[in-house]
C-alpha cells in the first residue's frame, strides 16, 4: 500500500485548503440556512407611506373614496398647510408625499374635465411611487365609468371603483415548490452542496494525480517491482476513499443542521443521490487532473468548474428561475441532474416506485456521466502517452 500511503500524505498536505472550503460552507449554511430560517418568509408586506392630505374644497364622495382607497398604503398625518411647514415636513421626512386636492375637483371631474391632484414628494422614494400608482389607478378606473356610464353620480362611481380595486391577484412563488419553509431551506442547502463537492473533489484528485503523473514519478514506478495495475488500483482506491469522505462530511453537516428534515426516506435518498453524484464528480476530477499540468492552477480551475456548474445547474440560482436555453445547457452536466433529483425528493408525496422512478432516472444519468468522464479520461491519457512516446 505504498502508493496509497503517498496519496494519503499528499491529501494531508492540502488538508487546510480543503478544510477552509468546508468551514466557509458550513458557516454560511448555518448563518443563512438555520440562523436566519425562522425570520425568512415567502411573502410581501405592504408598508404605509406618510402622506399629508390637503383638500382645499368641501370633501366629496369621489375624493373620500380616493382617500379610503389609499388608506391601506398611506399613513395620513396632520401637517400645517403653510408652504414653509410643508417643505419642512418633506425635508425632515415627517411625510414623504403631499396630496393637494383642488376645490371643485369632483364637480369638474364629473363634468368631463381633467382636474389634477397636485402631488409633491421626496424624490426617488418607493413609497411615493406606490402612492402615485394607486392614485392613477383610482382615477383611471373612475374615468372608465365616466366614459361608459354618462350621468353616473359621484357616490355610485366611488362605490363601483372601490369594488373594482378590492379585487386582488394571487401570487405563486416559483421557487417554493409547495414546500414549507424549513424543507425549502434544506432543499437549497443540499442543492448548493454540489458546488462544494465539485471543488473539493477537483482540488483533492488533481493535487494527487498531478504528482503521480510527473515523468520522473512514472519512470520510477515503471522501474519498481510493483506492477502498474496495482499502482492504478491503489490510486483508484485513494480517489474513491476521498469521494466517500467528501460525501460523508457534507451529508453529516446537512444532517446536523437539518436533523428533523434529512431523516427517514428523505435522508436515505439524499445520501444515495450524493453518493452517486460523488462518482460523477470523481470522474470529472480525473479528467481535469489529466488536463492540468501545474498544481498552482488547481484552485482556480476547481472554483471555475464548481461555480460554472453551480450557476447553470440550479445549485446557486433555482432551476425555476433559469431560462429554457440555460437549462438545456445545464442538462449536459451531472450537477443539473443532481439538483433535479433533490428537488424531486423534497417534493415527493409518496415514496413508491411511481413517485421515485424519476429520481432514480436522474441518478442513472449521473452514473452515465461518471462512466463517460472515466472513458474520455482513459482515451485522453492513452493518446497523450502515445504522442509523448513518438
Amino acid at each position: 500500500m505504498r502508493v496509497f500511503k503517498v496519496y494519503a500524505k499528499i491529501l494531508w498536505r492540502i488538508k487546510w485548503d480543503l478544510a477552509i472550503y468546508v468551514g466557509i460552507f458550513t458557516a454560511l449554511s448555518f448563518a443563512f440556512g438555520v440562523g436566519g430560517g425562522n425570520s425568512r418568509a415567502l411573502a410581501f408586506e405592504d408598508t404605509k407611506t406618510p402622506v399629508a392630505w390637503i383638500e382645499e374644497g368641501e370633501p366629496g364622495a369621489l375624493t373620500r373614496g380616493l382617500k379610503e382607497a389609499l388608506a391601506p398604503y398611506a399613513d395620513f398625518r396632520e401637517v400645517p398647510e403653510s408652504e414653509e411647514d410643508l417643505r419642512d415636513a418633506l425635508f425632515y421626512r415627517q411625510v414623504e408625499v403631499i396630496l393637494r386636492v383642488p376645490a371643485e375637483f369632483e364637480k369638474d371631474f364629473l363634468a368631463g374635465g381633467e382636474p389634477h391632484i397636485v402631488r409633491t414628494n421626496v424624490p426617488d422614494t418607493t413609497g411615493a411611487y406606490v402612492i402615485d400608482a394607486r392614485v392613477d389607478k383610482y382615477l383611471n378606473t373612475a374615468r372608465l365609468y365616466r366614459a361608459h356610464m354618462p350621468g353616473i353620480k359621484a357616490a355610485e362611481m366611488a362605490a363601483a371603483v372601490r369594488e373594482d380595486l378590492a379585487a386582488e391577484a394571487k401570487v405563486a412563488f416559483l421557487g417554493g415548490h409547495g414546500l414549507n419553509e424549513r424543507m425549502q431551506i434544506c432543499n437549497e442547502f443540499f442543492n448548493f452542496i454540489s458546488y462544494t463537492m465539485v471543488v473539493l473533489m477537483v482540488m483533492g484528485v488533481s493535487s494527487a494525480m498531478i504528482i503521480f503523473t510527473r515523468e520522473e514519478i512514472c519512470l520510477r514506478n515503471d522501474a519498481s517491482p510493483m506492477p502498474p495495475s496495482r499502482v492504478s488500483r491503489q490510486l483508484f482506491t485513494g480517489n474513491l476513499l476521498l469521494a466517500g469522505m467528501v460525501c460523508a462530511v457534507m451529508f453529516l453537516v446537512g444532517k446536523l443542521l437539518f436533523y428533523d428534515v434529512a431523516a427517514g426516506s428523505v435522508g436515505l435518498l439524499i445520501a444515495l443521490n450524493m453518493a452517486v453524484f460523488s462518482l460523477a464528480a470523481l470522474g470529472m476530477s480525473f479528467f481535469v487532473a489529466s488536463v492540468l499540468k501545474s498544481k498552482s492552477a488547481t484552485h482556480a480551475v476547481a472554483n471555475v468548474v464548481g461555480l460554472g456548474f453551480g450557476f447553470i445547474s440550479g445549485a446557486i440560482v433555482p432551476q425555476a428561475m433559469l431560462g429554457p436555453s440555460v437549462l438545456l445547457l445545464a442538462s449536459f452536466t451531472p450537477a443539473y441532474w443532481f439538483v433535479k433529483a433533490n428537488n424531486l425528493i423534497f417534493t415527493a408525496v409518496h415514496f413508491d416506485w411511481a413517485s421515485l422512478s424519476p429520481v432514480f432516472a436522474c441518478m442513472g444519468i449521473e452514473l452515465a456521466f461518471a462512466a463517460v468522464f472515466f472513458a474520455v479520461t482513459q482515451v485522453y491519457v492513452r493518446y497523450k502517452a502515445d504522442t509523448s512516446s513518438r
